[in-house]
């Protein structure tokens, strides 16, 4: 799956700059950029056992990456030839997904206790499920610049 998405990401990321004034010493710029990438995740076990071992390789055979993306955008001042500040907003979404075999689980008839006859479940039964984590972010970054070159 993660070499599906690696060639349609490439193209995916641009990044803009405009700048205002065009002395370079002082003035106002805008950017943008967006971005598409690979939402995983890695667990990392902080003590040895038999239980979180079983744990991690249970996950790790069930979870695939999902496309990830970002965008932001962004507006800065530069204030004299080395200080300046920056500022603005960007949105991030990440997560993954993991997929569960269905396919080993028994599906009896349900009875009914108060009057003990049996309901019917001649309907189709799932062999598999997935399970997908989104996670938003929302970032508003202010930064102060130094220019050193």
């Amino acid at each position: 799956m993660l070499r599906n998405l690696a060639f349609p990401l490439l193209f995916l990321a641009f990044t803009s700059n405009a700048q205002l004034n065009k002395t370079g010493n002082s003035g106002w710029s805008i950017g943008m950029n967006a971005g598409a990438g690979v939402g995983y995740r890695t667990l990392y076990a902080n003590r040895e056992d038999f239980t979180t071992a079983s744990i991690l390789l249970s996950r790790d055979s069930r979870e695939e990456p999902r496309v990830a993306i970002a965008g932001s955008f962004r507006i800065a001042r530069q204030f004299s030839k080395r200080f300046g500040f920056e500022a603005g907003v960007g949105y991030h979404q990440l997560g993954w997904q993991y997929r569960s075999d269905l396919s080993e689980l028994t599906f009896g008839d349900l009875i009914d206790p108060r009057r003990g006859f049996i309901y019917a479940t001649d309907t189709e039964v799932p062999v598999e499920a997935s399970f997908i984590d989104i996670f938003h972010y929302i970032e508003v970054p202010l930064a102060f610049t130094v220019t050193l070159g």
